[in-house]
């Protein structure tokens, strides 16, 4: 019974087996059974799950495990039930004959009745059968040989189907009938004459054709059932094929075009104009489309036919249609390193830098800038480190401070610190993807790059040196590539004093771009180089430093916390000297302590900057002495017992400490008036301020330098 509802009849079969659902954890859409919900039926897709044990499927399947019944017999059992309509299949047989709505007679050349196509009357599905006659005059419904079975010995044959072998009341054989061309002795005919014969896809429309006195046919069953008979029948003749509009249409110009081009005399397509979505030539002589008109078109717009070129799945294109057909084209996505969407290898031997390299160039990529003066295009960036995760962390704190970056600075870079794996069949691939997926979608840019840092550690148990486990990786490398749309960089290892990667040659043999990263022991040099371009000059090269930047302090010994990144060669000196500029100035013992003390008075006493002093704009705020020597007193570890005594150490610590950072333009005091200048403090948060703030107003004070001396204590 094919118009059994198998969705409609998941819920009561379930409850004819299981009893009721628990209404506390079931709804409209899916019920449930068990206090925890574990037999689930789902009122929508019509299917079930009992995930006590581990089993599912649909209607059938629930019976199969209920019942043990198989198809034929879980049909029977749903009759049983009252859950479907049992069917007659005589009645089911004799109501075809009155959905029909017309027939289509095939004969041979002779004029002899072959066969029939019946075509049913909307919305009847499939709207067309074939059948043929009997000796005895009843119906056999198929053209093909085989098995057949009838539900009553004076009935129709139809094809035998194991769903119904237990109510045939006779079986037989029937053997396969030749097919003809639609009114085969007209063409004949027309051939014979030279006469035009037009090729429409259905009966119907050569039916109209035939009204309008031209020669028309068609094959039966369409243009994936042509024949070589069918050639042979039109072999000479002037053909004129009008397709559908619609892709069928189109297919049944090329097949059947195909199939005639080497043997009638001329063959021509013609493409009438203005049909609707999947129109034809019946449409057109609907629309009052006359025998005059229809002539006048096929003069004007009929061309000859030409094989139209075949819908690639491998992305064929000609020759000459290579500016016009649009496409992925070869780009960079860092000029003369990277191409666009493809896959590279950044390698080089331990301590050579090629983890640096990779972050700056993927850096660059995030925010489309430079890479050592290459043109980059900007565009999302996810990497993965599965190498020294807490290191990359570090690395990246150190290149954001190296460039001036702010910590809240919006960009598409995910780092991914965790480990994946690209070999194993039930590995990370299809996970992976999905995140990547995921992160790509809210990202600004499109994404551009994946980073696998390194390969060695996402193909944990493959053997770098097999062609097999590293075909099954750079397979997976490339899976990502293809389904992300992404450039993949794949950083690897080296061996020390090696010429090429390490291990089997396929890894390299098998990436778009290789990029070698050598270091010179003497120098520190690195050198960059491309060792591989598939489609571009391989001679691009950059020289590079580590300069180590300093991105916190220790807590236990307050010792500078360092990490790496890549400066041009000949800057590292300079590129020390802006890190130390920012990192500020190192405090120790009672001179941090008093430092602290004044920004705690700042903060708790402080006032806006006196206009008398003239002040640079930034520096807002200043604080009397005394504040500042309370808040010193508060936190300092002085302690002479006797207060005067100790009041004496106090003044004497400020005044030397004092001395030290004002002669260092930390902060500055005129009189009774002390401030911080905002010059870097390791430490401590970079207080903003600007060129000028730890150089006097040339107006201030008549003309005195704040910073020249340190007043003198008396009277504070």
């Amino acid at each position: 019974m094919s118009d059994i509802n198998y969705v409609a009849l998941i819920g009561p079969v379930a409850i004819t087996f299981w009893g009721d659902p628990n209404k506390a954890l079931s709804n409209d859409k899916e019920l449930r059974w068990g206090t925890r919900g574990a037999r689930v039926v789902d009122l929508t897709k019509g299917t079930w799950v009992d995930h006590s044990a581990a089993a599912g499927g649909g209607v059938l399947k629930l019976i199969e495990v209920e019942k043990g019944l198989g198809t034929s017999d879980a049909v029977r059992w749903l009759e049983e039930q009252g859950l479907v309509k049992r069917e007659d299949p005589a009645a089911a047989a004799k109501a075809s004959e009155k959905e029909i709505e017309t027939t289509y007679d095939y004969v041979d050349e002779e004029g002899t009745f072959v066969c029939q196509v019946v075509r049913y009357r909307k919305p009847a599905e499939p709207r067309f059968r074939q059948r043929r006659k009997a000796k005895n005059g009843v119906w056999i419904w198929g053209l093909s040989d085989g098995t057949y079975g009838r539900f009553r010995r004076d009935g129709d044959w139809f094809k035998f189907s194991q769903k119904h072998a237990d109510r045939y009341v006779e079986t037989t054989e029937f053997g396969e009938v030749a097919r003809f061309l639609y009114g085969l002795p007209e063409v004949v005919e027309a051939v014979a004459l030279e006469q035009a014969v037009y090729l429409p896809e259905g009966e119907k429309d050569v039916d109209n054709l035939r009204a309008m006195g031209l020669v028309a046919t068609c094959n039966i069953g369409g243009a994936n059932k042509w024949q070589q008979s069918f050639t042979e029948s039109l072999r000479g003749a002037h053909v004129v094929i009008l397709p559908d509009n619609d892709e069928a249409g189109e297919k049944h110009v090329t097949l059947v075009g195909a199939a005639l081009r080497d043997a009638v005399s001329s063959l021509r397509i013609l493409r009438i104009p203005g049909l609707p979505d999947k129109g034809d030539v019946s449409d057109w002589i609907a629309d009052g489309g006359t025998a005059d008109a229809f002539l006048d078109m096929v003069d004007r717009l009929a061309r000859p036919w030409k094989p139209a070129p075949p819908k690639s799945k491998f992305g064929g294109l000609l020759f000459q249609d290579l500016d016009r057909v649009k496409g992925e084209e070869y780009e960079f996505l860092i000029d003369d390193f990277l191409s666009r969407g493809d896959r590279s290898l950044v390698y080089g031997a331990s301590k050579s830098g090629k983890s640096f390299l990779a972050i700056d160039m993927a850096m660059c990529v995030a925010r489309g800038i430079e890479f050592f003066g290459k043109a980059v295009r900007k565009g999302g960036v996810i990497y993965q480190a599965g190498e020294g995760q807490k290191g990359v962390k570090k690395r990246l704190r150190a290149y954001r401070q190296h460039n001036e970056m702010s910590p809240d600075t919006p960009l598409d870079f995910v780092l991914m610190p965790a480990t994946i794996d690209l070999y194993h069949r039930d590995g990370d691939v299809d996970g992976f993807i999905a995140e990547c997926k995921a992160w790509a979608a809210v990202m600004n840019e499109r994404l551009e790059l994946v980073v696998i840092d390194t390969l060695s550690t996402a193909t944990a148990g493959a053997d770098e040196n097999s062609g097999k486990d590293m075909s099954l990786v750079l397979s997976n490398c490339a899976r990502i590539s293809t389904e992300l749309k992404a450039h993949v960089m794949l950083v690897h290892h080296m061996p020390k004093n090696g010429k090429s990667p390490r291990g089997h040659g396929s890894i390299f043999a098998n990436i778009d771009n290789a990029i070698q990263v050598d270091r010179d022991e003497e120098t520190g040099v690195r050198t960059a180089f491309v060792e591989k371009q598939k489609d571009g000059d391989d001679t691009a090269r950059v020289k590079f430093e580590l300069c180590a930047i300093t991105i916190g302090r220790r807590e236990m010994d307050d010792r500078a916390i360092t990490s790496c990144v890549v400066v041009d060669k000949g800057t590292k000196d300079e590129a020390k000297a802006a890190d130390r500029a920012r990192s500020g100035v190192h405090l120790k013992g009672q001179r941090r302590q008093l430092y602290q003390a004044l920004i705690d008075a700042l903060a708790e006493q402080g006032i806006p900057t006196p206009p008398e002093l003239k002040l640079p704009r930034s520096i807002h705020t200043v604080v009397r002495y005394a504040a500042w020597k309370d808040a010193f007193t508060r936190i300092s570890f002085i302690d002479e017992g006797d207060e005067k005594k100790r009041d004496a150490a106090v003044r004497q610590a400020i005044s030397r400490e004092g001395r030290e950072m004002h002669s260092r333009r930390l902060i500055g005091r005129h009189d009774n008036y002390v401030w911080i200048t905002g010059k870097p403090v390791a430490g401590f948060a970079n207080r903003s301020r600007d060129e000028t703030s730890d150089k006097p107003d040339s107006t201030a004070l008549d003309g005195e330098d704040p910073f020249a001396t340190w007043p003198g204590d008396g009277g504070l």
